[in-house]
């Protein structure tokens, strides 16, 4: 907020005064200002980029909300929370989120804080198809792995895994039909379903 707006949102709360724009006319208010911020208004008091007679008015009943980084043990009432809130939208309900899958979630840092985490569920679960929320499902709607490189390959594989058994699904087990459909040759197909003991039904 620019100083010389910060001065007149001061003005307002002292005088409890405003004056719309291109008019004169002073008009009285009555409110409760609630305030929020993802800054460092302490900081930014020191550095003279936040008036601090501002800072001390907006002060006056403060609550710190530390960021999901500090908060992991709270992500799986989290990550519960919001299943149960996305449910309703999907054709098929998911029923949980498996233990490795809440590991992978706890080892982010989670930068964009819970509306990030909501997201990120969101596209995991519509992903998913219904079911338990693996770690391929995360992967796929964007979450990182992190620098283990076994970790990396084995999501890899299960996010690999699961494209190939929708793919097949779709297409009611057609290698012919499922080639087409990932751009694979049906030796790739044929390779995969060994690999990952997928029986063609």
């Amino acid at each position: 907020m620019p100083m010389q707006l910060q001065a007149k949102l001061l003005r307002a709360i002292e005088t409890k005064e405003i004056t719309r724009l291109g008019s004169n006319k002073t008009i009285t208010i009555d409110v409760r200002i609630i305030a929020a911020t993802n800054r460092d208004l302490e900081k930014m008091v020191e550095k003279k980029q936040f008036r601090e007679d501002l800072y001390y008015r907006l002060k006056i009943l403060y609550l710190k909300l530390p960021p999901l980084r500090e908060r992991r043990e709270d992500l799986f009432e989290l990550c519960q929370h919001f299943i149960e809130q996305i449910n309703p939208e999907m054709e098929v309900p998911v029923t949980g989120i498996s233990d490795e899958a809440l590991d992978l979630i706890r080892s982010y840092d989670w930068p964009g804080n819970i509306r990030q985490l909501e997201n990120m569920l969101s596209i995991a679960m519509f992903m998913s198809g219904g079911g338990i929320l693996e770690i391929g499902h995360l992967i796929q709607a964007g979450l990182e792995c992190p620098g283990d490189s076994s970790c990396r390959q084995k999501n890899l594989e299960d996010s690999s895994m699961d494209i190939l058994l929708d793919a097949l699904e779709v297409n009611n087990y057609n290698i012919k039909q499922t080639s087409e459909a990932l751009g694979i040759s049906r030796n790739t197909i044929y390779r995969k379903m060994k690999k990952y003991g997928i029986e063609r039904k």
